[in-house]
């Protein structure tokens, strides 16, 4: 059975070394992961990253194991959006850089933060360009975890008075909706008592009784 583009792309930049079974059988795992297009993206990306020669100009098969290994992962973040791409890379330099990490806690805190901005009526590119300008910066130079984690409350707890502090719309409730019908019926009362007395008028009934429906409108 013939591979697919992707497959046998990999094999011919890792020649002279052939796909092994378990290789082989992760590679193929990917194919009903991710569209082809983004498994030869991932794979170019994973040549020029991870392919490496040895003094004598040949590939090493250490690179060629790195690289087979860390495709799919490639490819995992190409088929993110560009909010999930950047989470992904901030919890990648956080990790790097502090001697202790919770990644569970970290993604936890991240998307915390995240629903927190969009709740506040920020737009998708706000909130990548509040990830890109302050976060990332932030984490590339927080040496605690401690503190790492009070800044990305803190950052939370601000969106979440933002959007607290928006205007709501009124909600016309119950006794609201009554007293509006109410007033409505008596403007349909006193549109019929208008009608009436200019008809008694114009027959000439008694003012007397012309007086009495008017002030019955009044009580």
């Amino acid at each position: 059975m013939a591979e697919s583009q992707f497959i046998e792309y990999v094999q011919e930049r890792i020649a002279p070394f052939d796909l092994t079974d378990s290789g082989l059988a992760k590679l193929r795992s990917l194919k009903n992961r991710f569209p082809e297009a983004v498994l030869m993206e991932s794979a170019d990306i994973g040549v020029d990253k991870y392919l490496k020669y040895g003094q004598d100009g040949r590939l090493t098969q250490e690179s060629v194991q790195a690289f087979i290994d860390h495709v799919g992962g490639i490819a995992y973040n190409k088929s993110q959006t560009p909010t999930e791409q950047k989470i992904s890379h901030i919890k990648h330099i956080s990790k790097n850089r502090l001697s202790y990490f919770n990644e569970y806690y970290a993604e936890r805190k991240l998307r915390d933060l995240v629903y927190a901005i969009k709740r506040a009526g920020y737009t998708d590119d706000e909130l990548f360009v509040f990830l890109a300008d302050t976060v990332e910066p932030f984490v590339r130079v927080c040496y605690s975890w401690m503190v790492w984690q009070d800044q990305m409350d803190e950052w939370t707890v601000e969106f979440q008075e933002e959007e607290e502090a928006q205007p709501k719309k009124p909600l016309i409730d119950r006794s609201k909706r009554a007293a509006t019908a109410n007033d409505r019926e008596a403007e349909i009362r006193a549109d019929e008592r208008s009608k009436i007395v200019e008809e008694l008028t114009q027959i000439g009934a008694p003012y007397a009784i012309i007086s009495a429906i008017q002030k019955s409108g009044a009580q």
